[in-house]
């Protein structure tokens, strides 16, 4: 099971590696932002990916739009800071799987972890 994380920050990703090697899921592969992601994304070939909305130069949305314009299938984790019900929203249009407000608790990270592959085995 491989897992990309698309996030600018190294801190938030190292966070979120650890989690992930908790719930047992090591192979985990990483992108600075949504433009590094589409680079990668065809040879990495993720079964799962967690991107962050606020990244510059591309949106988390923006990537999830154009990742699944161009055939991406797994299911996405979108984190974002704001609760702006207008942005749940345009994250459920564009297909999001799930959803965690910052700042992340990692307990809840993890539970949306397991909520997003969950959705992937049953697709």
């Amino acid at each position: 099971m491989r897992i990309m994380l698309i996030d600018p920050s190294k801190e938030s990703r190292d966070e979120h590696r650890a989690t992930l090697a908790t719930l047992g899921y090591k192979d985990v592969v990483e992108a600075q932002d949504g433009q590094d992601a589409l680079a990668r994304v065809a040879a990495d070939a993720p079964d799962m990916l967690v991107v962050e909305n606020d990244m510059p130069g591309m949106s988390g949305l923006a990537f999830v739009d154009t990742y699944h314009q161009r055939g991406g299938t797994a299911p996405i984790l979108l984190v974002d800071g704001a609760a702006d019900h207008d942005k749940v929203k345009a994250a459920i249009r564009a297909g999001v799987a799930s959803f965690v407000l910052k700042p992340v608790d990692q307990d809840t990270f993890a539970q949306h972890v397991l909520k997003t592959l969950a959705k992937r085995k049953s697709a």
